[in-house]
C-alpha cells in the first residue's frame, strides 16, 4: 500500500538571518517538487529578516516571542499541515 504525499511543510526557525533567508526560501520554492508550505518562525529578528520574509509573499510567518531554536521548531511543527515536515536552518542548511 503506497500513500501519496499531498504536501510537505518546511519549517525554518530564524533569528537575524537577513543575509541568508531570501536565498533559502527561493531555493526551497524552486527546488522542492512537492506541493509545499514554508513556515518561517522568527524569534523577533532586528536585522530585517521579518520584512524580507513578508515581502516574499511565499511563506507563513510566525513571530515567536520566546527565544530558542527548539521552541521555534515546536511552534512551526504545531502549525504545519503537511504529510511530511522538514526542518531547514535560516541559512539554507
Amino acid at each position: 500500500m503506497t500513500s501519496k504525499v499531498e504536501m510537505v511543510s518546511v519549517v525554518i526557525p530564524t533569528l537575524n538571518e537577513a543575509g541568508n533567508i531570501l536565498e533559502a526560501i527561493t531555493t526551497i520554492q524552486k527546488e522542492l517538487a512537492y506541493p509545499k508550505e514554508i513556515i518561517v518562525v522568527d524569534g523577533n529578528s532586528t536585522d530585517g529578516t521579518i520584512k524580507i520574509v513578508k515581502d516574499t509573499n511565499i511563506c507563513k510567518l510566525i513571530i515567536e516571542p520566546r527565544r530558542g531554536y527548539g521552541i521555534a521548531l515546536r511552534t512551526g511543527i504545531k502549525q504545519a499541515k503537511g504529510d511530511i515536515v522538514v526542518m531547514v536552518d535560516g541559512d539554507g542548511t
